[in-house]
C-alpha cells in the first residue's frame, strides 16, 4: 500500500476532529446534567479517567466522518481516519492501565 495525500488528509481529520468536538460534548454534558461549565471543564482538565471518557465520546465523530467518506468511495481518506483514530490508542492504554 502506497501512502498518498488522501491518507494524510484522513489522518489529520482523524486526529483533529475529536479535539474540536470535545467542547461540544462538554457543552452537551453541561446542559443535560445541569452542571456549570466551570465544573465540567475542571473535571475534564484534571485528567485521568474522566478525561478519557470524554475523549472516547469525541472519537465517535470520526465514525460519522468515516462512513461519509466510505459511502462516497473515498477509501484512502477513510483509511487515514482509521489511522488517526488509532493514534489515540497509546493515550487510552496509558490512562486505563497505568
Amino acid at each position: 500500500m502506497r501512502i498518498t495525500r488522501k491518507h494524510y488528509f484522513g489522518f489529520v481529520i482523524g486526529v483533529l476532529l475529536p479535539i474540536i468536538c470535545i467542547p461540544i460534548i462538554l457543552g452537551l454534558w453541561t446542559v443535560l446534567a445541569n452542571f456549570y461549565w466551570s465544573q465540567v471543564w475542571s473535571q475534564f482538565s484534571m485528567g485521568g479517567d474522566s478525561q478519557a471518557k470524554f475523549m472516547s465520546l469525541s472519537l465517535f465523530s470520526n465514525l460519522l466522518v468515516f462512513y461519509a467518506f466510505i459511502n462516497r468511495d473515498n477509501y484512502e481518506i477513510g483509511r487515514g481516519i482509521i489511522f488517526g483514530t488509532m493514534a489515540y490508542a497509546p493515550y487510552f492504554i496509558y490512562v486505563y492501565y497505568f
